[in-house]
C-alpha cells in the first residue's frame, strides 16, 4: 500500500534512508512447499507425524469395514433366500388306528389360562374326544356339558419323540373353529420353553375367518426382515419372546388356509 508522510510529498527526514518504495505490481505468490515452510499443508500426509498417519489408516480401514458390512446386510435383506431343491427321506409316519400311541396326553388346566380342562388318554377315549380309524385321527372338544364351571373338556397331546430338525407335514382334513376356540399345532421343546423357541404351524381363534397364522417365538437376535416369496402378510419381524407380549414374528396366511373355507376345500397340508 502507498505510504503517507507526516508533511508534504517532498518532506525530507530520517525515513528517507530506510524506506525503498517499489513501483509496479506485486510479485507472484509462490505455492511451493519451500515457500510455505517445512510443515506443508495439513491435508498433506507427508507432513503428518507417524502417529497421525497410523490413526488415519486405521480410521479408513474401520470405515471400509462398516460400509462393507452394511452393504452386505442390506443386500441380504433385499434378496430372496436360497430356494434350491432339498432332498428328504421319510423317517416316521403318524397315521391310522395307532395314531395316538405316539403321543402323551397333557392333563389339567391350561397353562395359558384358557377356559379348558385337558383330559387324559382314558378320559378322552371314554368321552370320545380322541379316536382314530385307518384313514384319520380326530381330536375334539366336549359339548355335552352345559355347565362347564372348570372349563370345557378338551385334549392336548405331545409327541413322545423329540426332533432337532426336519421337515414336518400335517395332512389336515378338517379344522375346528367357533366362538371361544383357540386350536393350534406347534413345535417346541417343553423342557426348555420358551428359551428354545416355538414354531406355531397352525393357529387360529374364534371363527377363524382370516385364515391360518404361522409364527416364530425365539430368544434374542432373530428377525424375519428378509425378502420372502409368500402369499401371506407379514405381521411382525421381531421374533423375541420378551417383546410385544410374546406375539412373535408372524405371517397371516390367506383366508382359505383355515376354518370354514379350508374345510369346504377338503382340507390341506401344512409343512414346516
Amino acid at each position: 500500500m502507498p505510504f503517507a508522510g507526516y508533511g508534504g510529498a517532498n518532506r525530507k527526514g530520517a525515513f528517507d534512508d530506510n524506506i525503498n518504495l517499489v513501483s509496479g505490481p506485486p510479485p507472484p505468490y509462490d505455492y511451493s512447499t519451500s515457500a510455505r515452510g517445512s510443515r506443508g499443508s495439513r491435508w498433506d500426509p507427508r507432513g503428518w507425524s507417524r502417529r497421525s498417519q497410523i490413526l488415519s489408516v486405521v480410521g479408513i480401514i474401520v470405515a471400509l469395514i462398516i460400509i462393507i458390512a452394511v452393504a452386505t446386510v442390506e443386500s441380504r435383506n433385499g434378496s430372496y433366500p436360497d430356494y434350491s431343491k432339498l432332498s428328504y427321506h421319510l423317517q416316521e409316519t403318524y397315521e391310522g388306528s395307532t395314531f395316538f400311541d405316539n403321543f402323551n396326553y397333557f392333563t389339567g388346566y391350561d397353562p395359558s389360562q384358557g377356559f379348558v380342562h385337558y383330559v387324559d388318554a382314558d378320559g378322552s377315549a371314554e368321552m370320545n374326544l380322541t379316536y382314530a380309524t385307518p384313514n384319520s385321527a380326530t381330536l375334539r372338544v366336549d359339548t355335552s356339558e352345559s355347565n362347564a364351571v372348570t372349563g370345557r373338556k378338551s385334549v392336548r397331546i405331545e409327541s413322545k419323540n423329540q426332533y432337532n430338525d426336519g421337515l414336518f407335514l400335517f395332512d389336515i382334513l378338517h379344522t375346528p373353529y367357533g366362538c371361544g376356540t383357540w386350536p393350534s399345532v406347534w413345535l417346541a421343546d417343553p423342557a426348555n420353553w420358551p428359551n428354545h423357541g416355538e414354531i406355531d404351524v397352525v393357529e387360529a381363534v374364534n371363527q377363524a375367518t382370516t385364515g391360518n397364522q404361522v409364527t416364530l417365538h425365539t430368544t434374542a437376535d432373530c428377525e424375519m426382515n428378509v425378502k420372502r416369496e409368500m402369499t401371506g402378510v407379514v405381521l411382525s419381524t421381531d421374533c423375541l419372546n420378551s417383546t410385544n407380549s410374546n406375539s412373535g414374528c408372524g405371517v397371516q396366511a390367506p383366508d382359505n388356509t383355515y376354518g370354514q373355507t379350508l374345510n369346504a376345500l377338503g382340507g390341506g397340508v401344512s409343512s414346516t
